[in-house]
């Protein structure tokens, strides 16, 4: 079962320590620490004692310090601009401008970003979101690769670490003419329950200011409080920090450690509801899972969800929806059902959907053997829409060697089109919506296939083929009784079929009573109450026989019946005589 968590950290207050040398040298700029900004505060305070100004610390070294240390308190907030507005005017031409890592006027980051531009969008938010998509999607994270790159070589290479995915962003934004600036800082690992550096970007709106892009968070048009920024610049290769003696000196790192003092959380409210494509599926298919949204306010989001449980482990497992103000938005997850031993029969398997704010859908749906299977290609062609259904079912649950097999199909179509449906011979139609019925020789697997134009989808079903019915009867059990009261027998019998029967008592080749019985696949309970009268006081030998047309199971059950009084025999038969008339 997979469980992912997605509760991140949700920081208020935060103690960072910067830290680095004075030894040798005259004086020492600093230009990463905590900024005061719409969404955090910084109280600072620096050993020795230094100047601070808006964008850097100068520090004049005196004797016996060998060590300079920046300490403060932050407190941040939640980042979330509510937009309303879909115009974007970028009016800071600095962070319009090429740089050495973000070469936006390379042709290949030109021509990328072109393909977004010819696109329609309904809004400048939803054309960011579908860059910042771009970049999660296609650039792999691996921190194999840190070295500082330029923007074209990123997305020729398609791998890096959260600066590649800042720098990728920032370079397709300027070559849009959008403003947009590279932002450092530390954000909270809680896998590894400690603060990592970290970047991303932000890009700027006339109304609203300068609105984060956090590619590697999936955080696009706002920002959590894990979050503690400490330094903007046009690209990365702006320095931390500048040693000023006779000759200039740049070091490339500071020691940075942060701690969380406090933490509060948001809530945020979204509808989500679940469904999916099938609650019965077969083992190792795919099963479409649908997923509604719904934005309950007035301002755009981009909201990250997760696959948060499913059987087996999954391939996708996060999604990030552009929500429109108040828009209801359907998308699917694929789920893969792996092959698990325990459900070859029948089993539950949980699935739940969670946001970011920890707002969540469940549901269950039953897994089996016998179940149909989606194939891969029918649930991707499901859920992009091309279809909206194509399923195939049985006329019955199993069929004997050599019996004919029914086979009904069912096609809706997003539009009417030209297809096929093919079994042993293929039917061309053109319609949206279609029914056909196939005849064909049972066999284990019966495949139908779907010919669209594009595609060829293949609907499996699985046949249990019985080569002969089997009824066995497992346990025979009575109670003891005393003559004239009626005699408790319980039968346990076993079945690979499910019809109508018949089940017989017999004693001495004679019929002592029948009964009609529904017979079951599998096991099998029958309680009855037979009439003590006709068998005889004392031992008996019964015969218990299971009639299904021609094929017969017997077994024999031996009891004994107390005797009874004679006036209460009379008292019987008086009884019975009286009933005959």
């Amino acid at each position: 079962m997979l469980i992912l968590s997605t509760n991140s950290a949700k920081a208020s207050e935060i103690r960072i320590n910067i830290s680095g040398f004075l030894e040798a040298y005259k004086n020492v700029e600093v230009y990463v620490f905590p900024r005061n900004t719409t969404t955090q505060i910084a109280f600072l305070k620096t050993i020795p004692e230094a100047k601070i100004e808006e964008n850097k610390i100068i520090f004049e070294p005196k004797k016996f310090f060998f060590e300079f240390q920046i300490l403060s308190n932050v407190t941040t907030k939640f980042n979330i601009p509510k937009i309303k507005k879909a115009n974007l005017t970028s009016t800071i031409p600095d962070y319009k401008e090429e740089t050495e890592l973000i070469d936006s006027e390379n042709l290949l980051i030109k021509t990328k970003a072109k393909q977004f531009k010819e696109k329609l969008y309904s809004s400048t938010q939803e054309l960011l979101h579908e860059i910042a998509e771009y970049i999660r999607k296609n650039v792999r994270y691996s921190k194999e690769y840190l070295q500082p790159q330029r923007a074209s070589w990123i997305l020729e290479n398609k791998v890096g670490v959260c600066s590649h995915y800042t720098i990728l962003f920032i370079a397709l934004c300027r070559a849009l003419n959008i403003s947009a600036r590279y932002v450092s800082g530390i954000v909270y690992d809680e896998e590894k329950n400690e603060f990592a550096e970290h970047a991303w970007a932000e890009v700027y709106f006339d109304e609203y200011g300068w609105i984060p892009y956090d590619i590697t968070f999936a955080q696009y048009g706002w920002l959590d409080s894990s979050h503690v920024i400490l330094k903007y610049g046009k690209d990365l290769s702006e320095p931390s920090v500048k040693y000023l003696s006779k000759k200039e000196h740049e070091m490339e790192r500071l020691s940075i450690e942060g701690k969380i003092l406090n933490k509060s959380n948001i809530e945020m409210n979204f509808s989500i509801k679940i469904k999916p494509y099938r609650t019965k599926i077969g083992l190792e298919s795919y099963l479409p899972l649908q997923v509604e949204i719904e934005n309950n306010h007035d301002f755009y989001f981009s909201l990250p969800i997760y696959l948060t449980k499913a059987p087996g482990e999954q391939e996708e497992v996060s999604k990030v929806v552009f929500l429109k103000p108040k828009e209801k938005r359907k998308i699917f997850f694929i789920i893969k059902i792996p092959f698990i031993e325990n459900c070859k029969e029948k089993c539950i398997g949980e699935i739940e959907i969670r946001d970011f704010f920890n707002n969540l859908a469940s549901t269950s749906i039953e897994i089996s053997e016998k179940h149909e299977r989606i194939t891969q290609k029918q649930a991707e062609a499901i859920s992009s829409g091309e279809i909206i259904d194509f399923s195939c079912t049985k006329d019955k649950e199993y069929y004997y060697k050599d019996e004919q097999a029914k086979i009904k199909c069912f096609v809706f179509l997003k539009n009417k089109q030209n297809f096929q449906l093919c079994l042993d011979t293929c039917i061309s139609l053109e319609e949206q919506n279609a029914t056909l019925e196939f005849v064909t020789n049972s066999s284990e697997i019966v495949c139908v296939k779907l010919k669209l134009e594009n595609t060829t989808i293949e609907n499996c079903i699985r046949n249990e083929i019985i080569s002969y019915p089997i009824i066995q009867i497992q346990n025979i059990k009575t109670t003891q009784t005393t003559y004239g009261n009626p005699l408790e027998i319980e039968v346990n019998f076993y079945s690979n079929i499910e019809e109508k029967g018949k089940l017989i008592l017999r004693q001495n080749k004679k019929k002592i009573e029948e009964y009609e019985i529904n017979i079951n696949r599998g096991k099998n309970f029958i309680l009855l109450n037979a009439d003590s009268t006709k068998l005889k006081e004392g031992f008996n030998n019964l015969e218990i026989i299971i009639l299904h047309k021609n094929y017969t199971s017997r077994k024999l059950v031996s009891f004994y019946i107390k005797k009874t009084s004679f006036t209460r025999k009379i008292l019987i038969y008086l009884k019975k005589f009286a009933e005959s008339f």
